[in-house]
């Protein structure tokens, strides 16, 4: 059977294009690194995360794992296409697979539905899955791809995890995961795995800067490469990468995309979405620099005795917290709306 990069440039066409995925030399050093086999005919970790910024293609790259694993490990597998909801399983990875199967006549044996692929010479299936874990408790996978795990907060998304581990009954078994960063306090499955690339957790980096210095590609690619970690007692692959690789992410084009994503997201989702930094759940809801869009330095507070009619908001504290009062108006002249007066302070028990 034809390795992950043969079977990428042979045989997983994209319909955009009629031609074959262009793999970067990153990427094909990480697939090439995870998916070839040891002596013993094992894969050597059996859970691969792949993260990297917005638009980086990490789901065009699970559909091709997902893909190429099916059709080149063992007959009756099951793999699955994972997502927070069925919907979104079904509108990602697995119906991007499913395209690339109806387009190409080399997967003429496949048999594509809404949410299943049979493939009908192995009796393999792919099949797209929600959180409903009661419902997998016999699955016997060879391979889970995970989308956007940071997603993942419920107790219905730990018990899927948990229900759909790899397979001890299988010669092969892995979790595939594409995501990138999630929130402190809230991304508790994805910050766990993360953590296992730290070195006080087992983890290490795989290639030494003098190994990643010696490879034949461009520093673009091998900087990435110095973001790839293991942990080989938890048998865990990590890559989180944090700078844009890809051919419409640089340059003029590239620029220009980033320069809106700047303007219309709050500045810690910029960063978790374009720099795959973790994001603080409890972030301001409205940005310090939209706050002082809205100062006026040359207006004062409205005086007592003033005939503008005022909007009162409070909220109380009531244990070890502040209350706040604030009173706006209406300026008819100016056509906005004020501020007339405000005070925060903590009441005494």
């Amino acid at each position: 059977m034809s390795s992950i990069l043969d079977f990428a440039k042979e045989d997983y066409i994209l319909p955009e294009t009629r031609k074959s995925i262009k793999l970067l030399p990153h990427q094909k050093k990480i697939l090439e690194t995870c998916f070839t086999k040891k002596k013993n005919g094992r894969f050597p970790w059996q859970t691969v995360v792949y993260s990297c910024t917005k638009k980086s293609g990490k789901t065009e790259v699970g559909g091709l794992v997902g893909l190429w694993y099916a059709v080149s490990q063992e007959d009756f597998n099951e793999i699955y296409f994972l997502a927070n909801d069925l919907e979104h399983a079904q509108s990602r990875g697995f119906k991007r697979v499913s395209r690339i199967i109806e387009e190409n006549p080399r997967f003429d044996d496949f048999l594509v539905k809404r949410s299943v692929v049979d493939i009908r010479r192995t009796k393999t299936e792919i099949q797209a899955l929600s959180q409903d874990y009661a419902g997998q408790s016999g699955a016997n996978p060879g391979l889970t791809v995970w989308d956007e795990l940071w997603a993942y907060f419920s107790e219905a998304s730990r018990r899927l995890w948990t229900e759909m581990a790899p397979s001890p009954t299988r010669t092969n078994s892995m979790r595939f995961i594409v995501t990138y960063a999630g929130y402190e306090g809230e991304s508790h499955l994805l910050w766990e795995l993360y953590r296992l690339k730290d070195e006080d957790k087992g983890g290490r980096r795989l290639w030494s800067d003098e190994e990643i210095d010696g490879f034949k590609m461009d520093d673009l690619y091998k900087d990435a490469l110095r973001y790839v970690f293991v942990n080989d007692e938890a048998g865990v692959f990590i890559y989180w990468d944090h700078y844009p690789r890809m051919p419409w992410q640089l340059g003029s084009v590239g620029e220009e995309y980033y320069k809106t994503e700047r303007k219309i997201n709050r500045p810690n989702d910029y960063l978790r979405l374009h720099h795959n930094e973790w994001a603080s759940s409890v972030s301001a809801f409205i940005p310090i620099e939209m706050w002082d869009d809205c100062v006026n330095p040359d207006l004062s507070p409205l005086m007592p005795g003033s005939p503008a009619n005022l909007f009162v908001g409070v909220d109380i504290g009531i244990k070890r917290d502040s209350t706040a009062v604030v009173a706006v108006y209406w300026d008819s002249e100016a056509n906005k709306i004020k501020l007339g007066r405000h005070r925060i302070w903590t009441p005494s028990r």
